[in-house]
Parts: C-alpha cells; sequence; structure tokens
C-alpha cells in the first residue's frame, strides 16, 4: 500500500516508518496521524514486528 505522508518498510523483522511531510516539517496533522494507524494495524507493528523505528 502506499502512502501520502510517510514511507514504510520491513527488512529482517525490523518496521521502518518515516514521516515525509518536508513542506511541513514533519508535523503532525490529521491525514498522518491516520495513516500511522492504518500501518500499525494493517501490518500488526506493534505484535509481530519488534523493533519499529519511527524516523522523523
Amino acid at each position: 500500500m502506499s502512502y501520502r505522508t510517510l514511507l514504510f518498510d520491513i527488512a529482517d523483522h525490523v518496521a521502518t516508518i518515516t514521516l515525509h511531510r518536508p513542506d511541513a516539517a514533519n508535523g503532525m496533522n490529521l491525514e498522518l496521524a491516520k495513516e500511522l494507524m492504518q500501518v500499525a494495524l494493517r501490518h500488526d507493528v506493534i505484535r509481530v514486528l519488534k523493533p519499529c523505528y519511527i524516523n522523523v
């Protein structure tokens, strides 16, 4: 799945989420919050993937 406000990758059971809103200094907005929730639910990040890195 493609996201507008973040980049998501899984390698060797490690998830990397990179906030991608350079025009807003990666500030949180409703769309970004929804996409973070979608990533967590879709990929079961909390239960299956450890660790998970979030880059700002």
